[in-house]
């Protein structure tokens, strides 16, 4: 048995050795898929811990010490600390415009809002009220409903306004001629009622006229609604 090499010693240290070479294995596959990542230089990253662990065949020799190990322990820490703050930052960034779109729609639905707000002042009709100002913009930041959505909602209400105010406008027409009307005859009232009223330069005389046809089409009015 003299001069084998089949001790158990020779086990034990073979074995260390293929644990330790797999460790090695593993940490640089580690180092490559984190430089994948990361979009960094691989080859570059193994050879700032060693040149030897750049090889590209398990027949070649590698460098599997205490200090190789920890050098790739090292270097696999640093590159999840850039991942990780890569990540933060793109984090930060997706925030920010998330926040900046979403203050836009509020821009983008208040404007509607006051657009639909108009409308229904003209045509004297009565909007909805869940869809004020104060309540879009916490459904938007509640998240209880999409900007897009308000959007669609208020543009729907906004049709509808405008067909509603289209079918009004003949009768708010009217009205609004019968109240002129209205305040041209009880001007010809307080005329006929002033003891100077025939002293009165031709500027009044005009308005009696205006006055005078105005009491005609008040009573006219009446038959058209």
């Amino acid at each position: 048995m003299a001069g084998t090499t089949n001790t158990p010693s020779c086990y034990i240290r073979r074995f260390v050795e293929s644990e330790r070479l797999q460790k090695v294995l593993d940490y640089v596959n580690e180092v490559n898929s984190l430089c994948a990542v990361l979009g960094l230089d691989f080859a570059k990253t193994v050879n700032d811990v060693h040149p030897s662990l750049n090889v590209t065949s398990m027949e070649q020799s590698r460098n599997i010490s205490n200090s190789i190990l920890e050098g790739l322990n090292q270097s696999i820490m640093r590159l999840k600390t850039e991942k990780k703050f890569r990540y933060q930052k793109v984090s930060v960034e997706v925030e920010r415009l998330t926040k900046l779109k979403a203050s836009r729609m509020k821009e983008l639905v208040t404007k509607k809002r006051s657009e639909l707000e108009y409308i229904c002042y003209k045509s004297h009709i009565q909007p909805d009220s869940s869809m004020a100002s104060d309540k879009t913009n916490t459904l938007i930041d509640s998240g209880l409903m999409s900007p897009f959505e308000l959007l669609a909602n208020i543009e729907a209400q906004i049709g509808k306004a405008k067909n509603e105010a289209l079918s009004r406008k003949e009768i708010t027409d009217r009205i609004y001629r019968w109240l002129s009307a209205c305040d041209e005859e009880n001007w010809l009232e307080n005329y006929n009622q002033d003891e100077n009223c025939y002293s009165a330069g031709r500027g009044t005389h005009l308005k009696l006229k205006r006055a005078e046809r105005a009491r005609i089409t008040i009573n006219k009015i009446p038959g058209e609604f």
